[in-house]
Parts: C-alpha cells; structure tokens; sequence
C-alpha cells in the first residue's frame, strides 16, 4: 500500500498540471501564523522541505534560487552605485556577493538529480 499526497482528497490539483514549490520570491520573506514562512534561513527544515518535495512525484517542483534579505522590502544585492550585483562563487561552489542559491546546495542539488534519474519511474 502506497500512501498518496494528491488529488482531490487532499485538495491538491493532479500531478501533471500543479506547480510545486516550498517558498518563492513572493512569500519568503511574510509571516504566517506560525512564525516565518520556511525559507533559507532555517536551512535544516528548509532542506529536508525541498527534498521531499523532489522525492515525491507531484507536480512540477521550483526550486529557490535567492538573495539574502534582512528586512521584508530588501531588494537584491547592489553596487555602491545602485547597479545589481551578480553572484560569483566560491571554492565550494556556494554562492557570494550576498546571493544564497539554494540550487546549489549539496542537499538540494543531489535531490536534483535523483528526481531527474528517477522521475521517468511511473511505479508508485
């Protein structure tokens, strides 16, 4: 018996036409009843979220890829001037200049590719 996280009983769209994803540009930085929106800055729980969601064969998943913020309407990172930032990386392949890309991480990119290897498995 497979336990499933889909369809109407679970009030979700089907699989094939539902995007999923654990934070966005648009909700990482609000609050919610609980406290904050799971986002970066609680990167356990953050990156056992995103595997799940790479793991589990719904919907088409969006990973977070972000900047770091410590006020709701920070913008992204800036010159002295004003001009926007690009990331640059380091030796580990993280991410600087104030960018956080969460794709990169080991966790999250592993789960990355364990999706794409075993996404064309329709066994459930």
């Amino acid at each position: 018996m497979c336990l499933t996280l889909t369809g109407p009983e679970w009030n979700l769209l089907d699989g094939p036409i539902s995007l999923v994803f654990v934070d966005n540009h648009d909700n990482q930085r609000e609050e919610n009843g609980n406290g904050p929106i799971l986002n970066y800055k609680r990167a356990k729980q953050y990156k056992m979220a995103v595997a799940f969601m790479l793991a589990h064969p719904h919907g088409y998943p969006r990973i977070m890829s972000s900047f770091d913020f410590q006020t709701s309407d920070q913008g992204a990172p800036t010159s002295p001037e004003g001009d926007l930032i690009s990331p640059e990386f380091n030796a580990k392949g993280g991410c600087t200049n104030g960018y956080i890309c969460e794709h990169r991480w080991r966790q999250i990119a592993n789960m990355i590719g364990f999706r794409n290897a075993a996404g064309g498995n329709s066994e459930r």
